[in-house]
């Protein structure tokens, strides 16, 4: 009966009905879009998309380079003569290039009227190094040289110096950058730090991991019979040829320096585009201090400020911004400062005298070290147990299981390998994603997520130790929970540090973070001095023969 209706309904009236139904479908998806694009404008806010990509494809260059440099160790540990010892020295020499954090931030504590042109220019300097020293490493990463009577990767580990200087440096000086833009561009700066590690170890799946197979093969020695007679003896032996990946280590590291070529692009886009000017937070300092070079303000160190849409803070004066209500450029403005200063140091100059030694006075080292460990709204039980965890995060899996890690998935196979460095790099921005969501922060529950990480390390540590045959070695499935192993301990202890962050950022102000940074650095020292002992002095973990 129902076939029978359809067919006496007109053909015209059928056309109809059609159109319909794809008018209410192109409503429903245009809402669809139109809903999302609402969404956008709402979380942008007074900001522009334009400057959030340019910051989030210059934050690409913060680490790129290292994580291309772990994603490659599959194949560099094939060649290298240190073999399954590499990780641990790249460790240890990340660990040495934390120099470049050190000097930059005395730099800035001991000369503050360098700032903001100390951001901008160590920024680009950080940028240009990675580039260079990326494109460098594919052409000469496999040159080595005797040192003591031993073989080694000299190019490989001078350059990864190089590398780690840039990205280490990179961690302080991009934030300082960052206070110079709006806050709400912070999370562009997060995003563009977890596409460094998602984009290479991306470029490495792609890429492939080879194969190792291993060759029967066969030669003549000669022997001598004890009566003295000579005779050939034929002897066998099983050696490992190796199969080259989709594209060699030299093409994958000049994709990654093209990717930071892209990255300074963007770098110098945003600080010389007038269209990005508006976004700089105080924006009148920050082109006085650019322009004048250091003349405007003589005697006091540049200060950021804070601005929103009707004031601006600058050095403590509260006043509105002839610039910002466009009777007058950024640049009559900061001449018209620079005049005002002037002459009020030429009528009263007894006044700025005294005015200037009070101050000196006031910021006496003992002020300024109270102001380091000033907490705000945190207590500090609280405060010093999230400490410890940082410390314990930081020490195992930052930095010791990365230098264990070849033994704990490469005796399963070349592919397991390969795939545990890639898809940890990229479960790592996963769970600093998911953070931005979800942020957890209560002590029990980030305990409870450092807890079970360090169970799953604490697995993957027995699994080196037993190596070359650790447990399932030669039944399936060993291979594949050591991998998973992996990439779940990442998310939960990156997630976990993640959010201790977002806590002392929240209650603890500026000092818990100072704080925090701290910490880190001496988890992370005390991991890869234990690691690095633990597999070249003490020899712990043994090596797994490919054949």
């Amino acid at each position: 009966m129902k076939l029978e209706l359809e067919a006496r309904v007109p053909l015209r009236d059928k056309e109809d009905i059609a159109v319909k139904k794809s008018a209410s479908t192109s409503n429903s998806c245009g809402n669809y879009f139109y809903t999302m694009a609402e969404n956008i404008r709402l979380q942008l806010g007074d900001t522009k998309l334009v400057v959030h990509i340019l910051v989030a494809t210059f934050a690409i260059a913060s680490w790129a380079d290292m994580n291309g440099m772990w994603s490659e160790l599959p194949q560099l540990t094939i060649h290298a003569p240190e073999q399954w010892t590499l990780p641990s020295y790249i460790i240890i020499i990340s660990q040495i290039a934390n120099v470049g954090p050190i000097i930059f931030v005395m730099v800035s504590y001991f000369l503050p009227r360098t700032r903001p042109q100390l951001e901008i220019s160590t920024s680009f300097g950080i940028i240009i190094v990675s580039l260079v020293a990326a494109f460098l490493m594919g052409f000469f990463w496999s040159d080595t040289s005797y040192l003591a009577g031993q073989e080694r990767s000299t190019a490989m580990l001078l350059l990864n110096f190089f590398l780690a200087v840039g990205d280490c440096t990179s961690s302080v000086c991009f934030y300082a950058y960052m206070s110079l833009l709006k806050p709400q561009y912070m999370a562009s700066l997060l995003l563009g730090e977890g596409l460094s590690g998602f984009i290479p170890g991306m470029l490495a799946l792609i890429q492939g991991a080879g194969d190792v197979v291993c060759v029967n093969g066969s030669y003549t020695a000669n022997a001598t019979f004890p009566n003295g007679t000579e005779y050939n003896v034929t002897k066998y032996s099983v050696y490992p040829m190796y199969e080259e990946p989709l594209f060699s280590v030299k093409v994958y590291f000049i994709i990654v320096s093209v990717i930071i070529a892209g990255s300074a692009i963007a770098f110098v886009i945003l600080n010389k585009w007038s269209y990005c000017s508006s976004e700089f937070v105080g924006y009148k300092e920050y082109h006085c201090t650019v322009e004048n070079a250091g003349e405007r303000n003589r005697g006091r160190s540049p200060s950021y400020g804070s601005v929103d849409n009707e004031v601006v803070h600058v050095n403590g004066d509260k006043r509105p911004s002839l610039a910002d209500q466009g009777n007058v450029t950024v640049a009559e403005e900061c001449l018209a400062d620079n005049n005002a200063n002037s002459s009020r140091e030429m009528l009263h100059p007894s006044k700025v005298s005294v005015e200037g030694d009070s101050k000196t006075r006031r910021q006496t080292f003992r002020a300024r070290l109270n102001n380091l460990v000033h907490l705000e709204n945190i207590g500090r039980p609280k405060f010093f147990f999230l400490l410890l965890l940082v410390i314990v995060i930081n020490m195992t899996h930052t930095t010791f299981l990365p230098s264990i890690q070849i033994y704990t998935v490469l005796p399963y196979g070349l592919e397991f390998y390969h795939l545990t460095t890639s898809l940890i790099q990229m479960a790592n921005p996963l769970a600093c994603f998911f953070a931005v969501f979800v942020m957890a922060e209560s002590a029990w529950i980030i305990t409870l997520l450092t807890v079970v990480g360090e169970i799953m390390g604490a697995y993957l540590i027995y699994i080196a130790a037993k190596s070359p045959h650790p447990p399932m070695h030669d039944e399936s499935g060993g291979g594949e929970i050591s991998v998973c192993l992996w990439i779940l301990a990442t998310l939960l202890l990156i997630y976990a540090k993640v959010c201790i962050a977002g806590v002392l950022r929240k209650y603890g102000g500026r000092s818990a973070l100072i704080w925090a940074g701290f910490v880190t650095q001496v988890g992370t020292t005390i991991g890869a001095l234990v690691g690095f002992v633990l597999v070249n002095h003490y020899h712990t973990f043994k090596d797994a023969p490919f054949c």
